[in-house]
């Protein structure tokens, strides 16, 4: 199983799911301990984000939502927030929770209205109508 040591960049951090082959149970395995073990550090928000995102893409939805939240806790100055709050929408929503679906998504656009995250929300939230 591979070991994640202090990273060089973010995007390397983004990349190891796909440096593994696609497998992301072991770059979720990897990412674990990494933002406890440098909670400081200059990406840990970044490894939260896609530890979260490795668990999501497994449909392994407790644990990203998890991932997720915790990202919304420790990093409030993040620039992974508003994805990080669109995919908590997507796990209420993929979960049957509709209306906690439309509430994460709504406060979502009304936070960061201009960003990508928002606009991903937005169709979502037409969709959930």
């Amino acid at each position: 199983l591979p070991r994640l040591t202090r990273p060089k960049s973010k995007t390397r951090i983004g990349e190891l799911p796909y440096d593994l082959g696609g497998k992301f149970s072991d770059a979720s395995a990897a990412l674990t301990g990494f933002p406890s073990k440098y909670p400081n550090g200059n990406f840990a928000d970044n490894a939260q984000y896609w530890l979260g995102e490795a668990h999501y893409v497994s449909r392994e939805f407790g644990p990203a939502l998890k991932a997720f939240e915790q990202l919304l806790v420790d990093y409030p100055d993040s620039p992974k927030r508003p994805h990080s709050m669109l995919k908590i929408g997507f796990i209420y929503d993929e979960n049957g929770q509709k209306d906690q679906a439309r509430k994460v998504l709504t406060e979502l656009t009304g936070k960061y209205p201009k960003s990508t995250a928002a606009s991903l929300a937005a169709k979502r939230l037409k969709r959930l109508k």
